[in-house]
């Protein structure tokens, strides 16, 4: 003989506004505690400017070496700046430097592939599975062969 499952019913609990209107996300309802809805995603012209931030510091470096470039400035055989450090160590400062700018530049373009999927799998035909994460590999050239 088999054993009779019990059936499964979907009860609907009644949230009132006063309950909607409360920033906690479980409600008391009914003598049970119902989550509510979390919103994905907010749209704010603050929010928007705060994550548009994150591209100025590269952009603006970017700006400032495209100007000394056309502008043909030439810094000199020998870098200018305290005469008791040495080149090595000024040119060692401006490699950091460089890397610097270039790891703000790959991060603002990960910001990018991030932002573009997350707009395709909420409001697009959705992305395959394997480019998800496509945003913290993107910069290594294996991803694209």
């Amino acid at each position: 003989m088999r054993k009779k499952t019990p059936s499964l019913e979907r009860k609907e609990y009644r949230i009132t506004k006063e309950q909607l209107a409360d920033k906690n996300s479980l409600v008391q309802s009914q003598g049970r505690k119902v989550e509510l809805k979390k919103a994905i995603y907010r749209s704010s012209r603050s929010l928007v400017l705060l994550q548009c931030s994150i591209h100025l510091i590269p952009v603006g470096a970017c700006i400032v070496l495209f100007t000394f470039s056309f502008m043909g400035l030439f810094i000199g055989f020998h870098l200018s700046g305290p005469v008791s450090i040495g080149d090595d160590i000024k040119l060692d400062l401006l490699q950091f430097i460089a890397k610097a700018h270039e790891i703000l530049i790959v991060a603002s373009l990960g910001i990018v592939v991030f932002n573009t999927i997350r707009h395709q799998l909420l409001f697009g035909g959705g992305v395959p599975l394997g480019l998800v994460g496509s945003g913290f590999s993107f910069s290594q050239l294996g991803f694209f062969l």
